[in-house]
């Protein structure tokens, strides 16, 4: 296995436009073609649907269940790698550290993948995002700095969490914010258990991720009756003011 000779969040590389903001003067540039023999890495979702390639998640992750996502297609991946493994309805998924080569349209794996970050890869600046700020002083209160955490024990634990609203990354990789309805700090005590890396959990008056999903089931329902064509359970807005 070859070093990770060059760090580039992997997310950053296959998204440039979300990584920088241009002037409203700006006149947009020509977006670089990748490297396909520069290894990359960066901490994702995988997922794949029943008889489709795997593919590496990019972007929004809908809070369906299963989730729903998009991004390249991934070569070499082994299930059995994968730590935290879920299936439903003929989708299996898990997060993951993945190392590869990506030539624009496929990202080919060097390693397997893993749950603690590359060896050789520095943790990552922090990219402040104005809609998904970090909602506390001290993430790593009661936890460890040091520590890459279990992101699909999280996973879990956020789906059992009593008056659970919605969950976000403020860094783009592993910095959780967590919104509920109840104590915040029961909360925060309770995913600790399972989760020691950077963590804010704040009290929000919102509707629940169960209520939200309630609702949409009980919509879809009476669709037909009512003329919808599609429906949306993406969750709450307003979340993070």
């Amino acid at each position: 296995m070859g070093p990770v000779n060059r760090v580039l969040g992997l997310s950053c590389l296959l998204l440039l436009s979300a990584c920088s903001a241009p002037g409203p003067d700006a006149v947009p540039a020509a977006t670089p073609a990748p490297d396909p023999d520069q290894l990359l890495w960066g901490g994702a979702t995988l997922l794949q649907q029943a008889d489709t390639e795997p593919e590496l998640c990019l972007g929004p992750v809908q809070e369906s269940y299963p989730p729903q996502c998009g991004g390249p297609t991934v070569v070499g991946l082994d299930w059995d790698d994968v730590e935290g493994v879920e299936r439903s309805a003929g989708v299996t998924w898990g997060s993951a550290y993945v190392v590869g080569t990506y030539d624009g349209s496929t990202f080919t794996l060097d390693r397997p993948p893993s749950s603690s970050r590359p060896d050789g890869v520095p943790e990552p600046s922090p990219v402040p995002d104005p809609e998904h700020p970090r909602l506390c002083e001290d993430p790593y209160r009661g936890g460890d700095r040091s520590s890459e955490g279990d992101q699909a024990a999280l996973g879990r634990a956020l789906e059992d969490l009593d008056g659970y609203v919605t969950s976000y990354v403020s860094d783009g990789d592993s910095m959780v914010n967590v919104l509920v309805t109840g104590d915040a700090e029961e909360a925060h005590a309770e995913l600790r258990r399972v989760w020691s890396g950077g963590l804010c959990v704040v009290q929000r008056d919102l509707p629940t991720q169960e209520a939200t999903r309630a609702a949409r089931d009980a919509l879809s329902v009476d669709a037909e009756d009512l003329g919808l064509l599609t429906l949306s359970g993406m969750g709450v807005e307003g979340c993070c003011t």
